[in-house]
């Protein structure tokens, strides 16, 4: 039940034995864990979830997203292989689940007409978690401030429920804090359930709630703020269009010994009254205010964190008269290399020597460093290649010229000689072919990938670098590099990107 609000018997201020770990400590390792692999990419991110695990957006954007991989294929359609990033705040728990804080930026899109400051799209992600320490359901619930702005006015869609969320919340507090069964009572429907796992809570219908009050209320408990500012943390979710509303209420509260407590709630509110109820506990009050030796364990005793993805072989490709290995392909990852190989016999051109193409930032950490896409290194005759992204689907534009230009890399190293290099970088103005006090965009080796990538592509716009570079001048380019004419049809004119 509320931690600050339970009998002096539950909360004697007792430490834990110093004979077994922290209560809790590996659920804190766990929520980190999966805030660190969230930031990194979305493959690694959801290698926490079960394989039936379900996503659900807050306020109507969709419907439930079920499977791990139907929520890989919508995280990266979405957001592309690196999620958005956000400040993780505070975590809650309960014996079966946790309730996470973000904070994320606010962005153009985000501001009101007019200007003025973004409304910051802060979260409350409730998940629940399975006996094998596997998420089988994540809810992501927007804060209510979010909700009410001019950005998004979720009035206009929520009306009462929207409107009457932050009244009910202060009735709430307000009730529990005065110890008033009838004032507690008033705030449920008549089969409302109330459940806090963690400290053994179990009740059911309004006389049962009420008469609980009477003798565990009575802490003064106030609203929190969402974490690095902003307005209370008060988070909303509507399910689907014909659901009612999850208030997410994280609060504070002291008995009077000096040990203030912190939960977050769930009330689910239907016609102004809560018919369930929810709590999860801040991990390190309970450490402070409770002994834990009392408290059951939960998910995190069988919680495992994912070991980050390894390097593996996947299979091969037999194409352009060569053999390719592929580590941690898919099959959409293997028609791209096929695809890719292809070109060069297609523009008159042997195709480079290949060893392998692998894909996946999360298995080479040290080749994708620094937030590069692609690199390619010369081995003996054959080249290894390294593709900071996956290929869950069909190859985008942009996945193929990554691709293109780190095969053309391989291509120069086998095809070019000095005498060529020192034309190229002429031609192009350049001040060297390589070297480490050369900007990357001015090297000769990196425009000469450029422009065998835009001349193989067939369609592709040329690199940014190549900016001011017209069509002629790429298309003589290519003949001096290759002896041949680019793939590109009629030469159209330059397209910038974006």
């Amino acid at each position: 039940m509320v931690l600050a609000a339970v009998a002096a018997s539950v909360l004697l201020l007792l430490t834990g034995s110093s004979q077994h770990p922290p209560w809790a400590e590996q659920a804190l390792q766990w929520v980190a864990a999966r805030d660190g692999a969230a930031h990194r990419s979305v493959a690694e991110l959801v290698r926490f979830d079960s394989p039936r695990s379900v996503l659900l957006l807050c306020c109507n954007q969709r419907g439930p997203i079920r499977g791990r991989t139907a929520v890989d294929d919508f995280l990266t359609a979405s957001f592309g292989d690196t999620l958005e990033e956000g400040t993780m705040g505070r975590s809650f728990v309960d014996v079966s689940g946790v309730v996470v804080e973000y904070r994320f930026p606010g962005d153009e899109l985000d501001r009101p007409s007019g200007g003025g400051p973004p409304a910051r799209r802060d979260e409350a992600q409730a998940s629940e978690v399975d006996g094998d320490g596997d998420v089988t359901q994540t809810v992501h619930a927007a804060s209510l401030q979010y909700l009410r702005s001019r950005v998004y006015d979720g009035r206009l869609w929520y009306g009462d429920d929207l409107l009457s969320a932050r009244p009910l919340v202060d009735r709430y507090l307000a009730a529990w804090s005065g110890r008033d069964p009838a004032a507690v009572g008033a705030l449920y429907a008549d089969d409302a359930t109330v459940l806090d796992s963690v400290l053994g809570v179990r009740l059911r219908g309004r006389a049962a709630i009420a008469s609980w009050a009477a003798g565990h209320g009575g802490a003064p408990l106030r609203l929190d703020s969402v974490p690095g500012g902003g307005g209370p943390a008060l988070y909303g979710y509507w399910g689907d269009y014909e659901s009612h509303l999850h208030a997410y209420v994280a609060y504070a509260g002291d008995e009077g010994a000096g040990c203030p407590g912190g939960v977050l709630a769930r009330l689910r509110i239907e016609d102004g009254r809560i018919v369930s109820e929810r709590r999860y506990h801040d991990v390190a009050s309970l450490r402070r205010c409770v002994d834990t030796d009392r408290l059951p364990d939960g998910w995190w005793a069988h919680a495992r964190i994912p070991a980050p993805p390894q390097d593996q072989v996947t299979g091969s490709v037999a194409t352009a008269g060569r053999l390719v290995e592929l580590h941690n392909g898919t099959p959409q990852a293997e028609e791209l290399v096929r695809w890719a190989m292809a070109r060069f016999p297609d523009a008159g051109l042997e195709a480079p020597q290949v060893a392998f193409v692998a894909f996946g930032a999360e298995a080479h950490p040290q080749e994708c460093t620094g937030g590069t896409w692609g690199l390619a290194t010369q081995s003996d005759a054959s080249a290894h290649v390294f593709l900071c992204l996956t290929v869950e689907q069909a190859a985008t534009t942009f996945q193929r010229s990554v691709l293109l230009h780190e095969l053309a890399h391989a291509w120069t190293w086998q095809n070019i000689d000095t005498s060529l290099r020192q034309q190229f970088v002429a031609r192009m103005r350049l001040p060297a072919w390589d070297g480490g006090a050369v900007p990357w965009s001015r090297r000769g080796i990196e425009q000469a990938a450029d422009v065998l990538a835009w001349g193989l592509s067939g369609d592709a716009p040329p690199a940014e670098e190549l900016a001011g570079h017209g069509c002629a001048d790429l298309t003589a380019m290519f003949r001096l590099l290759t002896g041949t004419a680019p793939l590109q049809p009629a030469c159209p004119p330059v397209r910038r990107p974006g």
